[in-house]
């Protein structure tokens, strides 16, 4: 991990592009809404007016029916050799009132549509830290609670998985030796062992239907430097571990990733943090075709570039992703909007590099060795 230090002059320049892209991309916003409004308003006036000339046909024939009977008996009683005696059945027939429906706000509303806030659940979100346990690892990257009680976490500098039980200090139960782990998830059912050699699996994801996307790059010294050989791609595999589809170029033939080593793929969306170099990353999110929905790269006002290591899912569709050298954590909704941007400095936290959600809805956060004896695992409390 290397120090950086950024040049005043450079932090201005970047919160002013920030301010100009945020113009341009709330300027697009503002249109698109704006056009989906005239468009609303002129569809609904069609289909008014369509409703309104069928009501008027269904009027015209009652009342054409009830003219056509009135029309005749006055014929008849114009008649010169009418008898007094003569009955006549007059019409009944009524033509049928108009009733006004209802134009309240809140049914035109329910009807038209409404204006809906794109990042208000940022006021929701209340972070606190309710423990830290110390480890023996250079750094706890991955890591994978099992329960609130038994975590794994791997190190691959060290080569290193371990089982651990979180009490008053963290104890080791298990130990995996000589393997060096990018990624892991917890899964209930079993999944038959898939070889991709000669690629290297990077990030890895199993849905809830036992379908798996694994992140894959072949193998380089260099993993950051890519030529026309290079393979960076994601998979998608079926329950069966058969390849459903290949994740590498979009609609213009152009690479997606550098090194795609995190996914999470939900909702229709594939999120993939995509690591460009050691320092600096991006959040890459497709849809299933492969066509890019959008890209995150990172907080204008953050001191250091961007360095995603890790991301999760909360219940409620939002991605909360590490930022290791600026000691924050990133919360993005669907459409890659940053809802929230929480420093981890006010809970003495640095260089969090691993985060995961357990079944309680807590952020388990691991941290890289930062002028301390060793990494750290902090348990933290995430109010909404």
């Amino acid at each position: 991990m290397s120090d950086k230090i950024v040049n005043v002059n450079d932090w201005k320049y970047t919160t002013l592009q920030y301010l100009f892209d945020m113009r341009e991309s709330e300027c697009a916003s503002y249109e698109k809404a704006r056009k989906a409004i005239t468009e609303r308003k002129s569809a609904l006036e069609d289909e008014i007016e369509r409703y309104a000339n069928k009501m008027l046909q269904e009027l015209n024939k009652p009342w054409m029916k009830l003219n056509e009977t009135i029309t005749k008996q006055e014929k008849q009683l114009h008649q010169s050799d009418l008898t007094l005696e003569k009955t006549f059945i007059l019409p009944t027939n009524q033509v049928p009132q108009f009733s006004n429906g209802n134009l309240s706000e809140e049914s035109i509303s329910k009807m038209f549509g409404s204006l809906v806030n794109r990042s208000n659940i940022s006021e929701e979100i209340e972070l606190s830290k309710i423990k830290s346990y110390d480890t023996d690892v250079l750094y706890t990257n991955p890591i994978c609670p099992i329960n609130d009680q038994t975590l794994l976490i791997g190190c691959a500098a060290e080569k290193v998985l371990k089982q651990v039980t979180m009490g008053k200090k963290c104890k080791e139960i298990n130990a995996l030796q000589e393997v060096q782990v990018s990624s892991i998830i917890a899964q209930s059912s079993g999944k038959q062992f898939v070889d991709f050699n000669p690629l290297i699996p990077k990030g890895i994801f199993i849905t809830d239907k036992n379908e798996v996307f694994v992140g894959l790059r072949e193998k380089t010294t260099n993993p950051f430097v890519i030529d026309r050989y290079s393979e960076r791609q994601v998979r998608h595999l079926d329950s069966h571990s058969r390849t459903r589809h290949i994740y590498e170029f979009d609609e213009n033939q152009k690479r997606l990733f550098t090194v795609p080593s995190r996914i999470i793929a939900s909702n229709l969306n594939i999120h993939v943090i995509d690591t460009e170099d050691e320092d600096n990353g991006r959040i890459i999110t497709l849809d299933f075709p492969g066509n890019v929905k959008w890209i995150y790269n990172g907080h204008a006002f953050s001191k250091y570039a961007f360095c995603p290591n890790d991301f999760a899912l909360s219940p409620q569709g939002y991605l909360v992703v590490t930022d290791t050298y600026n000691d924050a954590l990133h919360f993005l909704n669907n459409q890659g909007d940053i809802l929230l941007y929480k420093s981890l400095s006010i809970f003495g936290i640095s260089l969090p590099c691993s985060v995961a959600m357990d079944f309680k809805s807590q952020l388990w956060v691991g941290t890289g060795r930062n002028k301390t004896k060793c990494a750290k695992v902090h348990v933290l409390s995430m109010f909404k």
